[in-house]
């Protein structure tokens, strides 16, 4: 009877204490999980930016030139790469 007791007695006050573990290893997994979206989103931004700027490279590039075979293969290879394919 005595060991009933005092096995019931450390559930009751076990419980609590791992309801608080397991919510703060979802708080922590949440926030790997925010913490590497932001990374990813921010990694694409840049590679966005210069396929960007890369592309209105060669846009002046053929406007000044007029040499449209090579301008335009590196406006594809530009623009490839700016639509994530590449």
């Amino acid at each position: 009877m005595r060991f009933e007791s005092s096995a019931r007695q450390l559930l009751l006050l076990t419980w609590p204490l791992l309801a608080v573990i397991g919510c703060l290893m979802l708080i922590a997994a949440l926030g790997v999980s925010v913490m590497s979206t932001a990374r990813a989103y921010a990694s694409g931004e840049g590679l966005w930016s210069k396929a960007q700027k890369q592309a209105v490279l060669h846009l002046v590039r053929y406007a000044e030139t007029g040499a449209e075979a090579a301008a335009f293969v590196a406006l594809l290879k530009s623009e490839s790469r700016f639509a994530g394919v590449g």
